[in-house]
């Protein structure tokens, strides 16, 4: 059975959505559990090694991006054969990028005892060493798995290969929870992850070359697409060193200038920050097919546009609510979660949530200059802004202690992120940006704003307990959603909620 285009992307973006919740309660719920079974000593040296091995993920080249772009212009143009060509070349270069890796990685085991030696027992030293082996085998695995889930998405299979995401999530931590009550240590678990990721690398080789007949043969060296795609690899790694450096650059200055305390509370709010910065992954990774499709069509400014508003929308009215929610409530729930004294990263939260809202709300602006092959000026603006970042961090914090931090931060994301890549937006790509932002806040802001308002109260007065914070962030989404229905949606998103709601109900009535 052939599911629609359109229903695949309805439930892609669901299942993205549970993926991300679910990856939130294990991080919330499992984590603490984890920590008491390891110990604190054997969790430190997995955290570490892990991070260490992580820094692998840079390499990746975005080999999922490229060849779900290029998948989804030949489906458009109908071109097998230059299909077949590109799928082999890129099989090449993946298997440069995971010897490169193997490389780094064997580099990185030889550092581990130069680096460490002096903190690690022997006994770490050597849990360290073989869990990196593991990692990094994971990670090369990882990066393969990645280009064919880039065909998948390609071909708009956003229900399997979103689904696999939310399969990997229940089914790593379920073997971890198996394990760790048993009585195994991190060796098993880091063992136990990758036997998930060989068994997901499986399941979608068989699901794209066999199931999907999609076909890999090399015909000829192409070399205007290997110089596009390259220059777009390079723009990505660049964009993955200065994310990484931005992830890392608040907490090392704080280290520099603050208190050891401060700088728990701090990374808290990174913590949950990162939490968040998953929202905008669902819906731009979902549309880059469309939009390569509609350019290679020959849709104008304006028709690009209006895709950014369909979209921008529902990722606002989730993003707005979601930060506003936390302003209320976050007090009360970092309370509850990590205890009184950090209480007060709320406001850091707050101040990092709000500086990202309308960098996800475009999120669609993104795949389209991935669509367009124009993502190395974004990838100059963030080193840009990862420069600012440092300078005014450092400014800030020296004169207005660890909030400085978060509001440079956000007033460098402001500058590049908002008014640098807008006005590119508007002057090279040809959107209609001023149309776009009415767009989005038509009918939604309002909405979130009135009920942010109402719920000042219970910023005030709420009691700190898991109860009071259910109730209170419940009756907020009460609210919001009754705002929404009056005012903030449009006559499209109405009769699409109706159409979601008849479909289920008659789905029901024939199951009774």
């Amino acid at each position: 059975m052939t599911i629609k285009t359109g229903t695949q992307k309805r439930i892609g973006v669901i299942l993205g959505y549970l993926t991300i919740i679910a990856n939130t309660l294990v991080g919330i719920l499992f984590t603490p559990f984890l920590i008491k079974s390891l110990g604190s000593s054997e969790y430190a040296v997995y955290k570490i090694i892990a991070s260490f091995a992580g820094y692998l993920n840079i390499l990746n080249f975005g080999t999922h991006t490229i060849i779900a772009r290029y998948v989804a212009k030949y489906t458009v143009n109908k071109d097998k054969k230059s299909e077949e060509n590109f799928l082999a070349m890129m099989l090449i270069v993946s298997t440069f990028i995971s010897l490169i890796m193997l490389a780094f990685g064997a580099v990185l085991y030889f550092l581990i005892e130069p680096i460490y030696g002096a903190n690690f027992t022997s006994a770490e030293l050597a849990l360290a060493k073989k869990l990196m082996i593991i990692l990094v085998l994971n990670v090369i695995l990882t990066i393969i798995d990645n280009s064919v889930t880039g065909i998948q998405v390609g071909y708009e299979k956003f229900i399997f290969s979103k689904g696999i995401g939310l399969f990997r999530v229940v089914t790593r931590t379920l073997a971890m929870l198996c394990l760790l009550l048993i009585g195994y240590k991190a060796i098993a678990i880091v063992i136990s992850d990758f036997i998930v990721a060989v068994a997901i690398f499986i399941m979608a080789c068989v699901k794209t070359f066999g199931m999907m007949k999609v076909k890999i043969k090399y015909h000829y060296f192409d070399k205007h697409i290997f110089k596009e795609a390259l220059t777009f690899s390079l723009a990505n790694v660049l964009q993955a060193v200065v994310n990484l450096v931005n992830q890392n650059l608040d907490l090392l200055i704080l280290g520099a200038l603050v208190s050891a305390e401060e700088v728990t509370v701090y990374s808290i709010a990174l913590t949950l920050f990162t939490m968040f910065g998953t929202l905008s992954d669902v819906m731009s990774g979902i549309f880059l097919p469309q939009v390569t499709k509609m350019i290679t069509a020959g849709a104008d400014g304006e028709k690009l546009t209006d895709l950014c508003i369909s979209v921008g929308r529902k990722t606002f009215i989730v993003s707005s609510g979601a930060a506003c929610g936390f302003l209320i409530f976050g007090r009360v729930f970092l309370s509850v979660w990590r205890g009184e004294r950090y209480r007060d990263a709320d406001m850091y939260t707050f101040v990092l949530f709000f500086r990202m809202i309308i960098n996800f709300t475009q999120g669609v602006c993104v795949s389209i200059l991935n669509a367009k092959l124009k993502k190395l000026f974004r990838s100059c603006v963030l080193c840009g802004v990862a420069l600012f970042n440092a300078v005014f961090t450092v400014i800030l914090v020296k004169n207005i202690g660890v909030i400085g931090a978060a509001v440079a931060t956000s007033l460098s994301v402001i500058i590049g992120h908002i008014v640098v890549m807008n006005i590119y937006y508007q002057k090279v790509i040809k959107l209609n940006v001023v149309r776009m932002f009415k767009g989005f806040f038509k009918g939604i802001l309002p909405a979130v704003l009135i009920t942010t308002v109402l719920f000042i109260p219970c910023y005030i007065w709420l009691p700190v307990s898991w109860l009071y914070f259910f109730l209170g962030a419940a009756g907020f989404c009460a609210v919001y959603i009754t705002l929404l229905m009056i005012f903030g949606f449009n006559s499209a998103e109405k009769n699409e909620i109706k159409y979601y709601v008849n479909t289920v109900l008659r789905k029901l009535k024939i199951k009774k």
